[in-house]
């Protein structure tokens, strides 16, 4: 589907899971959570201090990798979940998982520490996982 066909449905069809998860596909669902926004860019750019051009190549997809730190400054001017918007929980809540239908958490090749601090992560409400996210994205650039 492309971000044409997303994005020409009706406000009240639009869902952020037409969009499977990947790099891509995140800025098709921050492209769709903009546009039921119905804030512009320049209205973003004012709330995040990025600029115009740098906020629409990630909703475009013309930048693939979107820094965490950004992406969460991005949903909080619009409103948005960040936890939806990359593709972390469906629109329902329930946690993504590529690959596997178990959450990453109960694989064998983590440990018992990493564990813990993932299921605290999740169990966190949305605004204590975005200072998080915020928080720790200038160590995850090194």
């Amino acid at each position: 589907m492309t971000i044409e066909e997303l994005t020409a449905k009706s406000d009240d069809r639009l869902n952020l899971y037409d969009a499977p998860n990947e790099d891509l596909e995140t800025s098709k669902r921050l492209l769709i959570a903009i546009k039921k926004s119905e804030k512009s860019y320049g209205e973003i750019s004012e709330v995040t201090g990025l600029s115009k051009s740098v906020i629409q190549r990630y909703a475009t997809g013309e930048t693939r990798k979107i820094p965490m730190g950004r992406l969460a400054a991005i949903c909080r001017a619009i409103g948005s979940d960040v936890a939806t918007v990359a593709g972390w929980i469906n629109d329902n809540g329930d946690p993504v998982w590529k690959d596997s239908d178990q959450p990453i958490w109960n694989k064998s090749n983590i440990s018992d520490e990493d564990r813990k601090l993932l299921e605290s992560f999740h169990s966190a409400p949305e605004n204590i996982q975005t200072a998080i996210w915020t928080l720790l994205t200038p160590y995850s650039e090194k």
